[in-house]
């Protein structure tokens, strides 16, 4: 009669502790690559604070929103900008109109085109939100309790080709030991100077310019060594085959948005995935 006492109660904390393991908990970091078509849109958050690392297209707005609530996030402590082509800006006014935004972070470059209807919606919802964006051109480190984020501008190289993507900052976001690496639009000349100066290993790395190949990336994915990537695409513009093979080759499993809104929990015990 003990054991089996004793059985039911291992059943029952295994039970528990397979469900703290799926829904983020104490400590616990969650991670949304929305599902927003060919656009870049990630929220993180630890209950306590919430990071937001891109806002997609103007249409994209309501989803974000709903997203948001549906996390009971009421606030967002920092909204980072990693450059400023329209599916990463697009939603932005939605957001400062809808919540109390604490900090706003932007790369500091020029944009191609200044007079864009996304860009200057931009410049006009920060405005209106009485925010003043920091400007990155070097780096800068931010904490929010265990999310560390490194962020990496240009250090003022100057590209004058693919400027808008060129110029995204890089973020590194490190929870528990996880590391998240999120590479903007950056393409084969920005990641060729970012080669040269090294770049740590990550966990999982959003890849750059949702998915379109270079032939820097392959030397990229090496260096980074990560065990999963995610690709913002959608059926219009899906990841380019070659991206995908060279992933595959590393053995590096493949989360495309295309296929719904990815998900991670953050905690110490590495990092729980899935994807709807």
């Amino acid at each position: 009669m003990k054991l089996l006492q004793i059985l039911l109660t291992l059943a029952v904390l295994l039970s528990l502790a397979g469900c703290c393991r799926a829904d983020a908990g104490a400590n616990s970091m969650t991670v949304l690559y929305l599902d927003v078509g060919k656009a870049d849109c990630t929220v993180l958050t630890d209950g306590a604070h919430t990071v937001l690392i891109d806002c997609a297209e103007a249409d994209d707005g309501e989803t974000l929103l709903s997203v948001l609530k549906e996390n009971r996030i009421s606030q967002i402590d920092l909204l980072l900008v990693t450059h400023f082509d329209k599916d990463h800006i697009g939603g932005v006014p939605e957001v400062l109109s809808s919540f109390s935004v604490l900090r706003v972070i932007e790369p500091d470059y020029e944009p191609e085109n200044p007079e864009a209807e996304a860009y200057t919606a931009y410049r006009a919802a920060l405005d209106n939100a009485g925010i003043t964006p920091e400007t990155i051109s070097d780096s800068l480190e931010v904490s929010f309790g265990e999310m560390q984020l490194s962020i990496l501008g240009t250090g003022g190289t100057v590209y004058e080709k693919n400027v808008d993507n060129n110029n995204s900052l890089v973020v590194t976001v490190t929870h528990c030991g996880n590391r998240f690496f999120f590479a903007g639009d950056m393409e084969k000349q920005r990641i060729a100077d970012l080669l040269e100066t090294g770049v740590a290993s990550c966990d999982v790395l959003k890849i750059p310019h949702h998915g379109v190949c270079n032939k820097q990336l392959p030397a990229l994915f090496a260096a980074l060594g990560m065990k999963n990537a995610i690709i913002t695409c959608s059926e219009k513009n899906p990841a380019d085959e070659e991206t995908i093979d060279a992933l595959d080759a590393l053995g590096c499993r493949v989360w495309q948005t295309v296929n719904g809104t990815v998900r991670m929990i953050s905690d110490q015990n590495g990092i729980a995935i899935s994807q709807k």
